[in-house]
Formats: C-alpha cells, sequence, structure tokens
C-alpha cells in the first residue's frame, strides 16, 4: 500500500512511480480538467517534492477493450466513460497492478494544489503477473497526447 498525504501538493500518478523507484506506468484513470498530461521519465516537474525519487514516465490511456467492446476512459462533461483508477507497470520485469483513490487532474508546474495534487489517497500495489496482463490488456487502447495540441 502508498499512501499519498494530503500536504504533499504534487500529481498522484506521478507520485506512484517515485515511490515504486522510477517504475514506469499505464494508467487509466478519470482524465479531465484540470488535466495532467503524460509525462515522461526524468522529466523535471515543477510541482514536486524533492524528498521523493524522479518519477518515471506516466503513460494515459484514453480507451480500453472487453470483450471486443471499446470503451472511453478519459471522463468529462456529458461523457460515458469510466470512472477507472487503475495502472499498470510498463517499465521492468516486475509485474505490477496499482488500484488507486485518485484521478489524474491537477498540474505539474504552476497550481500545484490543484485538485487532487491537493488531496490524499491510497494505491493499492500487487506484484502478480496474470491480474497485471488482464489489467494491461484491458487498458491497451489510444493514449492520451503528452500535451495540449
Amino acid at each position: 500500500m502508498i499512501a499519498k498525504p494530503s500536504h504533499l501538493n504534487v500529481p498522484p500518478w506521478q507520485f506512484v512511480p517515485a515511490v515504486l523507484g522510477g517504475t514506469s506506468l499505464r494508467t487509466a484513470t478519470w482524465w479531465a480538467a484540470p488535466r495532467i498530461y503524460p509525462t515522461t521519465a526524468g522529466k523535471k516537474i515543477g510541482c514536486w517534492d524533492r524528498s521523493l525519487a524522479t518519477p518515471g514516465r506516466v503513460e494515459i490511456a484514453t480507451t480500453g477493450r472487453r470483450d471486443g467492446t471499446d470503451f472511453g476512459l478519459a471522463g468529462g462533461p456529458g461523457a460515458d466513460f469510466k470512472h477507472a483508477k487503475i495502472g499498470v507497470s510498463i517499465s521492468n520485469a516486475r509485474h505490477l497492478a496499482i488500484v488507486g483513490d485518485m484521478s489524474q487532474q491537477g498540474a505539474v508546474t504552476r497550481n500545484c494544489a490543484s485538485s487532487q495534487n491537493g488531496r490524499g489517497g491510497p494505491f493499492f500495489v500487487v506484484e502478480n503477473h496474470a491480474l497485471t496482463s488482464s489489467l494491461t490488456a484491458l487498458i491497451d487502447g489510444d493514449t492520451a497526447p503528452t500535451r495540449v495540441r
């Protein structure tokens, strides 16, 4: 279990890989304004605490697929999207499945207490190949762009 304290005003899904030693993640979370866009490994994040290690890459899945049916994951007003909060490791031999209580909303450079950055919440990490493979297949769809177009 990983717990993000509310006084630690950092992007929540970037916090998780920092705690996991720089592991990169693919996530499916409620991704709506204020959006935190995907980040690359080692990217300088202005809303960061120097006590934390450098985070790995964080991808954001915007679509998934189950039993031949595509579904949305991005979130937003009027959308028929799922309110997922899951992630999987994508950068090393460890097979990590992560379920959390936080969305990918907030900031990476300014207004660091914005939205989820200023909230606390738990993340449960399970090292299990079958579960990680199943979740990876579920969120293997489109990926959010790394910046606003």
